[in-house]
């Protein structure tokens, strides 16, 4: 019997309405650093156009509504914004280097949609250890150093390490550049400045070798101590911004 595939179509994303702008904007205040308060002043841009009808449908700073990574993959949107669901993202999408802010629209923990990825085997890995082992011996690898990521489950079929790059994480702490993101048994994170396993698989200490750290038990705490404070804040403000939005509507400015 004869069967065909079928190639998801980039119509299933589309622009963001102001109501998911809003959203997104509110989970980058979370984030720190230089470059995320660009992304933060960037967004802020962009909703003012929007609300002004002056807004580029095809400028990178508008963000884009993604069920379908696929057809993202050559977008030059800057800012992905994820539905509740579940969603494959293929290796093609993290060979294209971009800086992306990868953001669930849900705010509710339950909700957070789910990243299935799909790493890159044997890709050289950004870990000095692992290369003095050999690339054999490293699980599929993510280059995750130009994502932001916020309000995500991430999860992947086989045993998958996202590799970062940048300051922002030094010491192994995560919250620079992932808010509220959850990591299934399949994912590592590593710190490859320090060099160093921020989650701690045995799986991915067995792959990396005995000389590559696993980040201290009491960073992990602080960041845990981080996410709740802003969990509570956000407890309170969240539903400010969906009332804002509702009377907004209500008088005709959006």
């Amino acid at each position: 019997m004869h069967t065909t595939t079928t190639t998801p179509s980039f119509s299933t994303n589309r622009p963001a309405t102001c109501d998911e702008m809003e959203r997104a904007h509110h989970a980058l205040m979370a984030f720190t650093g230089l470059v995320n308060e660009r992304n933060s002043n960037a967004l802020k841009l962009e909703m003012a156009l929007v609300k002004k009808g002056l807004a580029d449908a095809d400028s990178p700073q508008r963000p884009l509504v993604v069920r379908d990574f696929f057809g993202a993959i050559d977008s030059p949107g800057e800012f992905l914004l994820v539905p509740p669901g579940s969603y494959d993202v293929p290796a093609e999408f993290f060979r294209q280097n971009k800086h992306r802010c990868i953001i669930g629209l849900p705010w509710q923990k339950a909700a957070h949609p789910t990243l299935r990825i799909e790493g890159l085997p044997w890709q050289k890995s950004g870990s000095m250890h692992a290369q003095n082992s050999g690339p054999e011996t490293v699980p599929h690898v993510v280059d995750a150093s130009n994502l932001r990521l916020a309000n995500l489950q991430l999860d992947a079929a086989v045993p998958t390490v996202l590799e970062i790059d940048d300051l922002e994480i030094a010491g192994g702490f995560l919250t620079g550049l992932h808010q509220h993101v959850q990591y299934s048994e399949n994912i590592e994170v590593l710190d490859s400045l320090g060099d160093q396993l921020c989650i701690g698989r045995d799986w991915a200490r067995a792959a990396y070798g005995p000389q590559c750290s696993v980040r201290h038990q009491g960073i992990k705490l602080l960041e845990d101590g981080y996410m709740g404070i802003m969990a509570g804040v956000d407890g309170i403000f969240k539903p400010l911004v969906d009332v804002a939005g509702r009377i907004d509507r209500m008088l005709g400015w959006k």
